[in-house]
């Protein structure tokens, strides 16, 4: 069994992709440059081809029970402790929406109730992600360890095309677009299309995986896209659906997804390539790397500081001053001391979960053969004196 090796560019487009989420929460941004949201589908793409790459190496050398075990523990390790942490801050407060959506965050299904019910306020509605990979946890690695090796691709590419069926059937229904973006079935595009990159490169290996055919189809057919997808945002007018699939539905609510997963899976295996390019010199960014380190903390965090930063009355300032002023500093500040203080001292407990050391727990424990004592030889009696010849 080969582990899966660390893929150093990766951090660096993680940080990528935080930085577009950020700025998108954080910095009011005019019409078609309000998209730094698209780096939630990225982080889709990288999830999905980070635990498939992770699962496929435990799959040919080890129990897949013991691999689910370690993968299940090993998450909860990493996404656990500061998500909880942050719920029970807010409850601690009791933050507006909490006590009506405690119980959603608690289970990891928050993304179904703000589709339900869009109404309701809430504090964390960027929590509706953390949900979607929570769900797709539950199913995924227990495809990739358990399926036949025949049917995995087929299984995989299968899953790419509920996301777009899913929502035009959402559509048809005449749903509320949230629907069409905060379901899970309906991410399931950029999380498989992931996946389906970590099977190619166990294949043709990462040297080879932004030269492989896959690659530069997604290369070729998602950039083509990608200027469709720009020309559907930058409308001033939204490109709607006839009215069967209802009212003043834009366009790129059913194709946008797809085409970002195209796009984003050429781009996390262009990050793969080991050769030096302007690219990879942009991702290799000692600043950009560490913003990929302390990437879930920053999402987890920022919006609670820009709500935190709201509540402080105008008038108890000395300046009025626009929300990202602060926000950004202190997002970046409280992160950075995550980190170091409760996420990655926790990450070193990762190495009491591994695969090797799950297997010896359902290892049945060798029976001790029991050794019948030895009888003991009983003394031989003494018998008369033997006399000597003289």
């Amino acid at each position: 069994m080969e582990p899966a090796k660390h893929l150093p560019y990766l951090d660096g487009l993680r940080g990528l992709a935080i930085l577009g989420v950020f700025v998108n929460h954080m910095i009011p941004m005019p019409g078609a440059l309000y998209c730094g949201w698209m780096g939630v589908e990225l982080f889709f793409v990288l999830s999905g081809f980070l635990i498939t790459r992770i699962l496929l190496a435990e799959r040919d050398g080890a129990d897949g029970r013991a691999a689910l075990v370690s993968f299940y523990a090993r998450r909860a390790l990493r996404i656990f402790p500061i998500y909880f942490l942050a719920i029970a801050v807010l409850v601690a407060i009791s933050a507006p929406g909490i006590w009506a959506h405690l119980a959603y965050h608690l289970t990891y299904t928050y993304n179904f109730r703000i589709a339900v019910v869009p109404s309701e306020p809430s504090v964390v509605p960027h929590f509706w992600s953390l949900c979607v990979e929570e769900q797709f946890y539950l199913v995924w690695p227990w495809l990739v360890l358990f399926l036949p090796r025949r049917m995995l691709l087929p299984a995989m590419i299968a899953t790419v095309m509920v996301a777009p069926v899913t929502r035009v059937l959402f559509a048809l229904q005449h749903r509320e677009r949230l629907w069409l973006y905060m379901m899970t079935p309906c991410s399931l595009d950029c999380l498989a299309l992931g996946g389906i990159l970590a099977f190619v490169e166990r294949r043709v290996g990462t040297n080879n995986l932004s030269r492989s055919a896959f690659v530069r189809m997604c290369g070729w057919l998602g950039g083509g896209l990608m200027v469709l997808f720009l020309y559907l945002a930058a409308r001033p007018t939204p490109l709607t659906f006839p009215r069967r699939f209802g009212h003043h539905l834009d366009a790129i609510w059913i194709v946008g997804n797809s085409i970002l997963a195209l796009f984003f899976t050429y781009v996390v295996a262009t990050a793969c390539d080991p050769r030096t390019g302007d690219f990879q010199r942009l991702l290799g960014m000692t600043w950009l790397r560490f913003m990929g380190k302390i990437s879930y903390g920053l999402y987890v965090y920022h919006v609670l500081i820009a709500f935190a930063i709201r509540q402080i009355p105008a008038e108890s300032l000395p300046i009025t001053l626009p929300v990202f002023w602060l926000g950004i500093p202190l997002s970046f500040l409280l992160a950075i001391v995550s980190w170091y203080t409760l996420e990655r001292p926790l990450l070193t407990l990762k190495d009491r979960f591994t695969t090797q050391r799950v297997r010896g727990w359902f290892a049945k424990p060798t029976a001790e053969t029991a050794v019948p004592p030895v009888p003991a030889v009983p003394p031989v009696p003494a018998g008369p004196p033997v006399r000597r010849a003289a």
